[in-house]
């Protein structure tokens, strides 16, 4: 079987969707289309108890995940490649490697998407809000709105 095709037919969605950011056009990032498994994984991530922790580092409850805790799942979960450099003196173009690596695991993926900017993850949760139904913010959102918010 090929890369473009499917044994799902019709069923299948299988090219990524590539968007460039905003504020540094060059750089891209590419949404996989999620699969049952993918849904499956933020159907248990959703409802899987998560502790919350007081200030000297004792469980003070257990409840669900934030809202970052979950945009930023949803992108690792449908992470499809990106040209964002691990050096930023040495881009992929010229022999550098890129910060996150489709080898990468959900876990690693979260983990080097927490060393971003919020406003990079809010721009690729709406993007992913925009191309896959349910996921992402049901809203747009962004760092000012938050911030007017609270």
């Amino acid at each position: 079987m090929s890369k473009n095709k499917s044994p799902f037919g019709k069923y299948a969605i299988i090219e990524n969707v590539r968007f460039y950011f905003a504020d540094e056009p060059k750089l891209w990032w590419d949404i996989k289309p999620p699969t049952t498994g993918d849904e499956l994984a933020l159907t248990r991530f959703l409802t899987t108890g998560k502790a919350v922790y007081g200030l000297d580092g004792s469980v003070q409850t257990e409840g669900g995940p934030s809202w970052l805790d979950i945009l930023i799942f949803e992108i690792a979960l449908l992470f499809g490649g990106t040209n964002i450099p691990a050096d930023p003196d040495k881009p992929l173009e010229d022999g550098g490697q890129p910060f996150i690596t489709t080898k990468d695991n959900v876990d690693e993926i979260q983990a080097k998407l927490s060393r971003f900017p919020l406003d990079m993850i809010t721009e690729i949760a709406n993007k992913v809000a925009e191309h896959v139904p349910g996921w992402g913010p049901k809203n747009p959102v962004g760092r000012t709105e938050e911030l007017e918010n609270s």
